[in-house]
C-alpha cells in the first residue's frame, strides 16, 4: 500500500520483540505453572487455577453464540492477583465479573450458605425460614 510519506515503499510487516518478564513463583494450584514470562506487562502476571462451577438447574439457559444457549451457573477458582502475596477465591456468576475474596471472606461466605442451606431444609414444607441476617448487616425480614 502506498502512501505519501513512505515514498512508495510497501508497508513492514516486522515488529519489535517483546521483551520477556522475569517469570514469577506460582502457586501450586496455578494452571500455567510456568512463571507467566510471556505476559507483556507485570500486573498480568496472575496465577489462576482450576474454575468450579456448579449449574443453575432451575434457571432458565441463555443464549450463547448464534443458535445456541448456555446453563447459567455459579463459579469459583483460586486466584492470586499479580504483585499481591495472598491468593483470594474468586466468586463468579456466568461470564460477569465476579469478586476475589479473602481466604477468610471465603470461608465466612461459605458458611453463611452452608447454615441457610440447612435451616431451609429444618424447616417444615411451605414454612419460610427467618433467616439470619443479623449477622452480615442487614434486617431480617418480617414475618408473616
Amino acid at each position: 500500500m502506498e502512501n505519501d510519506y513512505d515514498g512508495g515503499a510497501a508497508m513492514s510487516t516486522d515488529t519489535f520483540p517483546v521483551r520477556g518478564l522475569e517469570p514469577i513463583n506460582c502457586e501450586p494450584w496455578c494452571e500455567a505453572r510456568d512463571g507467566h514470562p510471556d505476559q507483556r506487562l507485570p500486573e498480568d502476571q496472575c496465577c489462576v487455577g482450576p474454575e468450579h462451577r456448579v449449574p443453575l438447574l432451575h434457571e432458565p439457559t441463555e443464549p450463547f453464540g448464534e443458535a445456541s444457549t448456555e446453563q447459567q451457573y455459579l463459579n469459583t477458582y483460586l486466584m492470586r492477583p499479580a504483585g499481591d502475596p495472598a491468593a483470594r477465591v474468586f466468586i463468579g456468576y456466568n461470564e460477569a465479573p465476579g469478586r476475589p475474596a479473602t481466604s477468610d471472606e471465603a470461608r465466612r461466605f461459605a458458611l453463611q450458605i452452608l447454615a441457610l442451606v440447612d435451616e431451609l431444609e429444618a424447616s417444615p414444607v411451605g414454612v419460610f425460614p427467618r433467616l439470619h441476617t443479623e449477622s452480615i448487616g442487614q434486617q431480617p425480614a418480617p414475618r408473616v
